[in-house]
């Protein structure tokens, strides 16, 4: 994961377009830099401030049906730019390296959707063209010639992310953001309940059978801090879920582990704004019986858990996550997938038949009871009626 996160990763990309808004735009198409101008403060230090969320829509507004031009004006370039020949002795057209950076950082703006989860609480998606193998700083400085290529990579607007798809991630972290919530709740309420149902929760994912109500009790203060911290990434209005367009193709054969991945992070050692990166597996919920909706909820919880408290990845939910068969308890408090099913089984969202395949996995899962057949009912038997004459 290294040479991604070195060359490729979002922050890096967004700390590099910071720079570049902190300097006013020139007035060359007047209703672009004036929004751009506007918004110069919208990449904070820990990351997108909402106040300004609202102008990425007039944005795209201005760019609709012109964006190439728009930006290209923006940026203060014309036919008078520094010219040269190229190989074939053809004119050619360059942006300079400014006008390159500039042009980055008004695409990327163009890309970026602030997506309502609950109250006062947003997200923040990058959906960058499809097309794009790089982040967009990367993908212009490929070449400075303003080719046609160029002017398409400007153009591109098929966006990797479909409109349906920002509103699931927009409604699966509302659903994680909820059942953290409650899941704090009822740790507050029972805490001191050793014959409570979240006491037999936190020992059936944490503590184990065997350990004393005691020392249950010391894991729910743990996991209490925990979901704390994991609900104040979600209500911050910093979280920003994007992909990893290097890994698109899936060519290198290093990457395959990430490009079939559900979701990854760097975590917060190497990432100081939170970011999740979703790929296409994410939305394809047919290898886990947890279904669409708690899938992409499990996920989103599993992935914060990463971020903010360091968990790892000792065993996943379909290996068996039970501190008494599979996993030690300081395992189990440092597994990132333990918190996330967790937070399910408090809020009664899973089967009884999921709880059980999640805590002794796949492996010794409970055997699946055969169908009943249908009953058929008896037919009266006919009494036979003689065929002898009568008397």
């Amino acid at each position: 994961m290294s040479h991604l996160f070195d060359h490729y990763s979002f922050s890096k990309e967004y700390k590099k377009n910071q720079r570049v808004l902190s300097h006013p735009f020139t007035q060359y198409d007047a209703p672009l830099t004036h929004t751009m101008n506007f918004l110069k403060s919208i990449m904070g230090d820990s990351g997108f401030d909402r106040k300004y969320g609202v102008m990425l829509g007039s944005l795209r507004h201005i760019l609709k049906g012109k964006e190439a031009q728009a930006i290209l004006d923006a940026v203060g370039f014309s036919d008078e730019s520094v010219t040269t020949s190229d190989r074939h002795g053809m004119r050619v057209n360059y942006l300079s390296d400014e006008q390159i950076k500039r042009a980055a950082a008004i695409k990327l703006l163009r890309h970026v959707y602030m997506v309502h989860v609950q109250g006062s609480t947003d997200i923040w998606v990058v959906s960058t063209p499809k097309s794009y193998q790089r982040f967009i700083s990367k993908e212009l400085e490929k070449t400075s010639s303003l080719s046609l290529m160029q002017r398409a990579k400007l153009e591109d607007v098929n966006e990797h992310f479909s409109e349906h798809q920002r509103k699931l991630i927009g409604a699966s972290t509302n659903e994680a953001r909820r059942l953290v919530a409650k899941t704090i709740m009822l740790l507050c309420m029972d805490r001191n309940n050793a014959n409570s149902r979240i006491h037999r929760i936190v020992r059936r994912w944490f503590s184990g059978e065997s350990v004393s109500a005691a020392s249950v009790k010391s894991d729910m203060n743990k996991i209490l801090a925990g979901l704390k911290k994991i609900e104040n990434v979600i209500n911050s209005n910093k979280l920003i879920f994007t992909d990893m367009p290097y890994l698109r193709t899936g060519n290198r054969k290093d990457d395959q582990y990430f490009y079939n991945s559900i979701a990854f992070v760097f975590g917060s050692m190497a990432e100081k704004i939170p970011i999740i990166y979703v790929e296409d597996a994410f939305f394809n919920a047919s290898h886990t019986i947890l279904g669409d909706s708690l899938h992409w909820t499990n996920t989103i919880i599993h992935e914060i858990s990463h971020l903010i408290l360091g968990t790892k990845d000792h065993r996943y939910r379909f290996e068996g996550l039970s501190p008494d068969h599979h996993l030690m308890p300081h395992e189990a408090m440092n597994n990132a997938d333990t918190w996330s099913i967790f937070c399910l089984d408090a809020c009664n969202m899973m089967t009884q038949y999921q709880k059980a395949y999640f805590n002794f996995g796949r492996s010794l899962r409970p055997p699946v009871a055969p169908p009943v057949p249908p009953k058929i009912p008896k037919v009266a038997k006919i009494p036979k009626i003689s065929s002898k004459p009568g008397p």
